[in-house]
């Protein structure tokens, strides 16, 4: 992907409604920003990716944010839009991963805090399940802490992997969906940053 700057996709396009303030991660396949509204009253992650590219993996964030809308242990989707030659999805942000608290504590927690963050990782992960979703990618760089120092909630980051095992009928009961008769090789994209919505 070329190199893209804040200014090279916001400034041009000021109709967006959102201003960066700083990078927060690159990987293969797009750019993280921090951003704030043209207020400057709401900051956000806005995860910037050409377009053309991986465009079932945008899409599938998308969904996910979306159907977790209105849950308090997980991001929610606030903007999603196409700029130019890039798609923005705004989503709210997190704190750091545990790839990066893990080095902060040099790799070693409490009894207690084990057990804290693996009873609110869980929940993270069963909320998502509750919304028909698999997540297939859960390792400590999509894990992360609240951006509000307040709040003990653990938060999963990157549904680019995510797929959809359950979906509502018109009946409005869950349906499992039919297991595919050909799984094609998955090809999982690593990418070059781990944090991808910290502060």
């Amino acid at each position: 992907m070329p190199e893209m700057s804040p200014d090279s996709f916001v400034i041009e396009h000021k109709p967006i409604g959102w201003f960066p303030l700083h990078e927060i991660a690159k990987g293969d396949v797009g750019v993280v920003f921090k951003v704030t509204d043209a207020d400057g009253r709401v900051e956000a992650a806005m995860k910037v990716e050409k377009i053309g590219t991986n465009s079932k993996v945008a899409n599938m964030e998308k969904n996910v944010l979306h159907a977790m809308r209105d849950e308090p242990n997980a991001l929610h989707l606030i903007d999603y839009c196409n700029v130019g030659p890039v798609k923005c999805t705004v989503m709210t942000l997190a704190g750091p991963d545990f790839a990066v608290v893990k080095n902060l504590v040099n790799q070693k927690f409490s009894d207690a805090t084990l057990i804290r963050v693996a009873i609110s990782s869980l929940l993270a992960i069963k909320t998502l399940h509750e919304h028909g979703y698999l997540h297939r990618d859960i390792e400590p760089a999509n894990l992360a802490l609240s951006y509000n120092s307040n709040n003990r909630n653990i938060f999963l980051l990157d549904f680019g992997c995510a797929r959809q095992y359950a979906k509502k009928n018109e009946q409005g009961k869950w349906v499992i969906r039919q297991p595919r008769e050909k799984i094609n090789k998955w090809r999982m994209v690593r990418k070059k940053a781990k944090k991808w919505n910290g502060g």
